[in-house]
């Protein structure tokens, strides 16, 4: 029996975000492959209500052993993210040395691994440790000095992390070639996207609406670029007709005022979030700094095109033939995009949509990215 064992500060739902959403598909998937797997994550307090049982099938659970550990909180100070996620790290190598019976891979979400590479010797050579930090934003572009600062904090630690890995794993695009000129070992270095579950597939006839339908999906933060967004579709010229849907937690006091323009807040609920961009033409991504976003994965599963900046992974899935793919902090090609797809003929807009739900049956769905991650990662050899 060999064993994988799963390290993540969180799994969605308990705790939101890429990261999190991908350590809930991989656990679920390698559960599916039959592949005993022991998952060392973080829930928050307020979700502690919530069991981990309703989010897996009865036969996934029989392949899955989840241990709790506690994410460590300290004053703020420069670098109190790194000293937590450095405890976190401890916290969980405590535990995990006791377990390693069967184990042949260790996958690690960002710094979870961060003490047990510091002490690699002390686990048996075979068991190789697979990193994973998604987005590399800290070798992206910045939005202020703030930003810059902790990035600059960030860059050492997570190289440190990468270096002492088996396997650096890389979503693709842009986030490859940070790896090849920022890591020592290029020959472990493993392209692998992250996935969706079939479920997200539109499998109706696609058809586009008179006025077009924008949604943008994601939490505030200034490297989304929301305040950008925003701002274009202020000046934007008023006869032109649209709708565009924001989805998250984004405050009232910096909401336009516009009745072509919708709020939702918050939606948690897949089957919601699933109507909306299945009734929807675009999804909008202006970030500064990117992973493979899982908004832009869902929106072209459910027959959208896509207009983003071409950051991180984005442009494994964004292209002329799948939307628009624009320069990082470009605003006139952000708000040239947007004034092109409103315009769109009805037959390129269609062919833009079906390119994009092609792409991801081809390539995207998790069954062949779980495929994949246990090739590229010799479990099975």
């Amino acid at each position: 029996m060999k064993k994988i064992v799963l390290l993540t500060d969180g799994i969605f739902p308990f705790v939101l975000g890429g990261m999190q959403k991908h350590s809930y598909y991989s656990a679920k998937y390698f559960a599916r492959d039959e592949i005993f797997t022991d998952v060392y994550h973080f829930i928050p307090n307020d979700k502690k209500h919530l069991k981990l049982k309703d989010f897996f099938s009865e036969k996934e659970i029989n392949f899955l052993n989840f241990y709790e550990i506690d994410f460590p909180k300290s004053i703020y100070f420069p670098g109190h993210y790194l000293y937590n996620s450095y405890i976190f790290s401890k916290n969980i190598f405590d535990i995990l040395i006791k377990n390693l019976k069967n184990v042949k891979l260790i996958y690690a979400q960002g710094f979870s691994a961060w003490y047990l590479l510091k002490n690699k010797t002390k686990i048996n050579n075979s068991i190789k440790i697979a990193v994973n930090f998604h987005g590399l934003e800290m070798f992206q572009k910045t939005v202020n000095f703030k930003n810059l600062f902790e990035n600059h904090l960030l860059k050492k630690p997570v190289l440190y992390n990468l270096n002492r890995s088996d396997f650096a794993i890389s979503l693709g695009g842009k986030l490859t070639n940070i790896l090849y000129k920022n890591t020592k070992y290029k020959e472990k270095i493993k392209e692998i996207s992250i996935g969706i579950e079939k479920k997200w597939l539109f499998n109706g006839e696609i058809k586009n609406n008179k006025i077009r339908k924008f949604v943008f999906i994601g939490r505030y933060e200034k490297r989304k670029g929301i305040p950008q967004l925003q701002n274009i579709l202020k000046n934007i010229e008023k006869d032109l007709k649209y709708s565009f849907e924001f989805i998250g937690a984004i405050p009232e006091n910096i909401r336009l005022k516009d009745e072509k323009i919708i709020y939702h807040g918050v939606i948690l609920e897949e089957n919601k979030i699933m109507h909306i961009l299945q009734n929807a033409d675009f999804i909008v991504v202006p970030s500064f700094s990117e992973g493979m976003p899982t908004v832009i994965l869902e929106a072209m599963s459910c027959a959208c095109a896509v207009i983003a900046t071409d950051v991180g992974a984005v442009n494994c899935l964004v292209n002329e033939k799948t939307g628009w793919l624009i320069e990082a902090v470009n605003l006139k090609q952000l708000e040239k995009s947007i004034i092109q797809a409103i315009s769109i003929s009805d037959n390129e807009l269609l062919e833009k949509k079906k390119n994009a739900l092609s792409l991801i049956k081809e390539k995207f769905l998790l069954e062949k990215v779980i495929e994949k991650t246990l090739k590229e990662l010799r479990f099975n050899d």
